[in-house]
């Protein structure tokens, strides 16, 4: 994600617009005096999505944090086993393409992704299929490998 970041912030009171000019401007200037430029760093305005914390969505905000960290990997992940970054390209692979199933492995490995996602995410079908594929591909110790390299590719914790 070279051209955007994200960030989840709890603001105990309503100063986000405040805190986002330090931080951008802050950021400009540095980056700006370490290269030696002059001008704009960023294209637009932030966007801000406010979450909530009531008792009517207690876990949203840890549904926000893992999408946030989520995307990221399996952004890296993907582009790592050559594979297309949009789910519209990944539908037109086999849903048992390897692949999928290793992403699908590290994802499930190193986050709260659940089959559901990986079902949805990487066009894999049924979540009872990606089951299927990664219990099998689990089994093959040329595909444990491939994780592990995969893993130390993208400097995964354990």
């Amino acid at each position: 994600m070279g051209n955007h970041f994200h960030l989840l912030l709890e603001t105990p009171e309503p100063i986000l617009v405040m805190g986002m000019k330090w931080l951008l401007g802050t950021f400009s200037q540095g980056w700006n005096a370490r290269r030696s430029r002059r001008g704009h760093v960023f294209q637009r305005r932030y966007k801000a999505v406010p979450v909530s914390a009531a008792a009517e969505s207690p876990h949203y905000f840890r549904i926000v944090a893992d999408y946030i960290h989520l995307c990221d990997l399996a952004v890296r992940a993907l582009a790592a086993t050559g594979l297309p970054p949009d789910t519209g390209s990944l539908s037109e692979l086999r849903k048992g393409d390897v692949g999928k199933i290793l992403v699908a492995n590290l994802l499930r490995k190193h986050t709260s992704a659940g089959n559901r996602w990986l079902a949805q995410r990487l066009a894999m079908g049924h979540t009872g299929s990606v089951s299927r594929l990664m219990g099998a591909f689990g089994k093959n110790k040329a595909n444990r490998k491939k994780l592990s390299e995969l893993e130390k590719m993208l400097k995964c914790e354990t």
